[in-house]
């Protein structure tokens, strides 16, 4: 060092001239340097030197430079030591690891000598400012980070406040420069995140104020300069001012966050050493005392050599805590490395399992396709059962790896809670009607309406649960009971499972939630089943920072519960009141199951209806009623005699039919009944009914099942390129398109893909993940690269992978869509047909298949369409259609007569109906009529009224006309 009072720098960097280089550049500044050219020569050098700053190359020898600075992070001593980080690398993985190491700063070779010098003259100033002179910090709380951001923008600013509050920070958010520097002055923050372009103030000024503050505080809170702009003129000034860094609103998210994170690591790291110097100094005064008591102790040798036995006391119990650290430093390590080995083993099970299962489904699906003998047709479909349940068990195998090894991420998203469960009853109604059992869905009012959470996840939760509840039942039902309760900020979801099964003992009650554990396992016991479908619900309720357990008596059956708290919508749509044609009215309900009496009672009377029971007996009668308008009676009771008997008892009274669940589409004699409701009975289907029979609507109507298992849509055509190695699942993929109308070439890996495009066109891409000589996302990525404008041909990822986060690094390699395998016949070819064509040139494509208008997200409905089997799509999609129409056209006639008050329910039903199935414009323009209605703004919400009339009309015909081949 040549002076005392210059700073000095350590320079870690393998190339002489790019050292020298910077050597020249810190002289300048009259600050001295030592250069190191290996990660290994800077440790032995710091044994002895004490630098103020080190300067660190990336790409070092044997060492790497992110390995090196977390070797500095490790070490007591050198862990406070600023760092900045150097490289010709200018990407952002490589500046993500950089910081995610531990390094303060980032910054590419080619930056100005001037903004390495501010950004050391940065650091230095931290540095500095968290020695022995400041002001008297405690040590380093134990609280989350605290962020202040400010930005006028406030899009911008609720993104970035919820993005750093899922990183665990506490963050307060600030449209205005001004209130943002009175409130540093109250409260103190880690990190304050400054807008450069402001009205009030703009952000250098801000982070001038905020830098007086900080040194008059002597504080050591870091600043960051945000801007859209990536201007050096900008950078210079930011840092000049006082910013500590300066980050590009346009960087990767995980770059914003590893900066954030690097600046809150700093500021701890300074406050860390603030802490060990006044501990220092508290141990030199403690040091000064007891030298003292042993200079007037010396003559006592007794008190001497306990001292001495206390010092080697001492001594033993930090090498014993050393070696201890040291321990622990490996068993994390082991920890780790195994971790990352199970999950390196799961992919690669997932991989080579779910191959060759490919191969039985896909070619039992082929084989069920063709004409069979009925012994024949019986032993396909056995075959076909077992392969999904085999599939089934991988799937559940996977899930709880997955779990364990935190590889499983919520994904929070705006979903209504009633089609949710709708959904799963839907879903598991063909199951339970297999049983012979009811299955009932009762939901409370306060559950109706959206929330926001993970859907996915809890769809999984509750069709475990049901799943479970049917196959232990034979008698009696299933209740699903669905409440909402806590307050309006933090509601919380609570779901009950009730069956009426076989119960389960008290004492495997306590291990049910365990893996691989059935409260029977002797080899005697009657339902198969792996035991894992619980513990997935415990664990998944755990992510969710849920709860989840039962209620059980043996030979009474079981409740299964669980609670999870939710997140409340920005603007929840208004609880509708029960139409007026409903209320008041009387109904009389005769059905043999008191748990569908029970729950379609209280429905019932939260449409504002009176409800008694109704009793068939031929004597019997309902005492005190003497009218009534609506008669809902269990279809198997309904005989010609039993009809015409309670038409003469209740002239006036609409005659509704309960139809048993599992024979949805079932036609009703008009000489029995008025209309008919599919069981389990849907509160939208029940108000709708209802509604027609009483004012005279069309009834809503619900599509036929379709019986055929594989009908194919004529007319299906393009050419496909097909790349697969494997040649059981080329023979699959090969005999689903070209029985669906499709010409095919095969190739066996990437490389033979790129010649294939080179010799002709192709409408579309499928192209498996793992193949030899090049695989199929190095492929993509150089199909990307060749494209010319205008030309984009749809790709599609088809892969035996099945691990998190392998789907997004397909899309960002270029690919379009993406299939698992094993594939499910109706849902590959419906996607492929999705996406067939698209790469054509533009007349093609309009002479076959209709692209999506804008504002249809047409993956919504292909990810529902996957998710269950194509009678139940059918049925599904056939009510969403007829159901949207006639809610249209009385929205339709509501604007026509002005009569905005008519609305009602409609709309919302729209909304939130459409939405479901990938409309998202119309979700904008129907919360833009509610908003202005709500605001009593009449004019505005006709305006908007009309555009959302036209959209949906469009939007329903496209969809009518795109799904009209599925539906038959």
């Amino acid at each position: 060092m040549s002076g005392s009072n210059a700073p000095h720098i350590l320079i870690v960097e393998d190339s002489p001239t790019q050292a020298l280089q910077l050597e020249l550049i810190l002289d300048g500044q009259g600050w001295t340097s030592t250069i190191c050219g290996t990660a290994e020569a800077a440790l032995a050098a710091l044994t002895h030197l004490h630098p103020d700053l080190l300067v660190v190359d990336y790409h070092l020898p044997r060492m790497s430079g992110d390995e090196f600075i977390r070797q500095l992070r490790l070490n007591a001593v050198t862990r406070p030591l600023p760092v900045i980080m150097l490289t010709d690398e200018a990407t952002a993985e490589a500046e993500f690891k950089g910081l995610e190491s531990g390094a303060d700063s980032y910054l590419p070779k080619s930056a100005d000598a001037d903004e390495l010098v501010l950004r050391i003259s940065g650091l230095l100033r931290r540095a500095a400012g968290s020695g022995p002179g400041s002001s008297g910090l405690a040590a380093p709380s134990l609280r989350a980070s605290r962020l202040l951001i400010v930005d006028d923008s406030p899009t911008f600013l609720e993104y970035l406040r919820l993005l750093l509050q899922e990183e665990g920070y506490e963050v307060v958010a600030l449209q205005s420069g001004l209130a943002a520097a009175a409130l540093v002055q109250q409260e103190s923050f880690d990190c304050i995140i400054v807008d450069l372009h402001m009205p009030e103030i703009d952000g250098v000024a801000l982070c001038a104020k905020l830098d007086a503050i900080r040194r008059r505080r002597e504080d050591l809170f870091q600043i960051v300069m945000l801007t859209a702009s990536d201007s050096k003129t900008d950078l210079m000034r930011g840092l000049e001012a006082g910013a500590d860094d300066y980050v590009t609103k346009g960087n990767d998210v995980e770059i914003i966050k590893a900066r954030i994170r690097a600046l809150v690591r700093r500021k701890r790291l300074h406050e860390e050493n603030l802490r060990i110097s006044m501990e220092f100094r508290r141990k030199e005064q403690e040091l000064e005392r007891t030298r003292d008591e042993v200079r007037l102790a010396e003559a006592r040798a007794s008190l001497v050599e306990a001292l001495e036995r206390s010092n080697r006391e001492l001594a033993a119990t930090n090498a014993k805590l050393t070696q201890a650290q040291v321990e622990l430093t490996r068993a994390k390590e082991a920890a780790e490395a195994a971790n990352q080995a199970k999950s390196e083993f799961l992919a690669n099970m997932s991989h080579e399992l779910r191959t060759p299962m490919n191969g039985i489904i896909g070619m039992n699906a082929l084989l069920l396709s063709t004409s069979l003998t009925p012994e024949q047709r019986h032993s396909a479909e056995l075959v076909g059962s077992s392969a999904k349940l085999l599939l089934g068990l991988l799937n559940d195998i996977l899930d709880v790896s997955k779990l364990e090894a935190r590889q499983v991420k919520l994904e929070y998203l705006d979903f209504d809670i009633p089609a949710l469960f709708a959904e799963v009853v839907q879903l598991m109604a063909p199951k339970a009607a297999e049983q012979g059992i009811e299955l009932v869905l009762d939901i409370a009012p306060a559950a109706r309406t959206r929330a926001i959470s993970d859907p996915m996840r809890l769809r999984q939760v509750v069709l475990n649960l049901v799943g479970n509840a049917i196959k232990f039942t034979n008698r009696g039902g299933v209740v699903v009971a669905v409440r909402l309760e806590g307050d309006a900020g933090i509601p919380l979801l609570s779901v009950r499972v009730t069956d009426t099964g076989i119960g389960i003992p008290k004492e495997a009650q306590a291990r049910l939630f365990d893996k691989f554990v059935q409260a029977d396992s002797s080899v005697t016991r009657r339902f198969g089943g792996t035991g894992l479908g619980l513990a997935i619900c415990r664990q998944t309720m755990e992510l969710m920072d849920g709860h989840i357990g039962v209620d059980s008596q043996v030979g009474a059956g079981s409740s299964f519960w669980f609670r999870v708290a939710l997140r409340p919508v920005a603007e929840p749509a208004p609880t509708a009141p029960p139409p007026a044609e409903l209320v008041g009215r009387h109904a009389l309900l005769a059905d043999p199951s008191p748990l569908v009496t029970a729950a379609l009672t209280a429905d019932l009377e939260s449409l504002g209806l009176q409800v008694d029971t109704l009793s068939l007996e031929p004597a019997a009668s309902a005492p005190g009623v003497v009218a009534a308008d609506l008669l809902l009676v269990d279809a198997r009771s309904l005989t010609a005699e039993q009809a015409a008997a309670l038409r003469q008892r209740f002239p006036s009274a609409a005659l509704i039919a309960l139809r048993p669940i599992g024979s949805v589409g079932d036609p009703v004699d008009v000489e029995l009944a008025d209309a008919a409701l599919d069981k389990p009975v849907l509160h939208d289907m029940l108000r709708n009914t209802l509604l027609a029979v009483l004012t005279g609507r069309p009834l809503p109507v619900a599509a036929p099942a379709d019986p055929s298992p594989c009908r194919e849509e004529p007319g299906s055509s393009g050419h496909i390129l097909l790349a697969e190695d494997n040649y059981i699942n080329q023979q699959v993929a090969l005999h689903m398109l070209t029985g669906a109308g499709f010409t095919v070439d095969i190739v066996g890996n990437g490389a033979e893909a790129l010649a294939a495009l080179g010799r002709g066109a192709y409408d579309l891409i499928l192209m498996d993940v793992q193949m030899p000589v090049m695989d199929g996302v190095e492929a993509t990525r150089r199909i990307r690269a060749d494209e010319g404008p205008g030309r984009h041909i749809p790709i599609i990822a088809m892969t035996a992978h099945a691990m998190t986060g392998l789907e997004e690094s397909y899309r960002a390699a270029g690919m379009d869509d993406y299939i698992s395998k094993p594939v499910e016949y109706q849902a590959f070819l419906t996607k492929v047909r999705s996406w067939s064509g698209r790469g054509r040139a533009p007349d093609a494509v309009a002479a076959t298949d209709p692209a999506p208008p804008p504002g249809i997200d047409e993956a919504a409905i292909l990810q529902i369409q996957a998710l269950m089997p194509p009678p139940q799509f059918t049925t599904l999609m056939g009510n969403f259609l007829t159901n949207s129409r006639q809610r249209l056209a009385r929205v339709e006639a509501a604007r026509l007569s002005g009569d905005l008050g008519a609305l009602g329910h409609d709309l919302h039903d729209l909304i939130s109906t459409t939405g479901s199935f990938g409309c998202r414009d119309l979700v904008v323009l129907g919360r833009e009529v509610e908003a202005a209605l709500r605001a009593a703004q009449p004019d505005p919400a006709l305006t908007r009224l009309t555009d959302f009339c036209t959209a949906a009309g469009h939007a329903l015909s496209y969809l009518e006309e795109r799904f009209q081949p599925v539906m038959g």
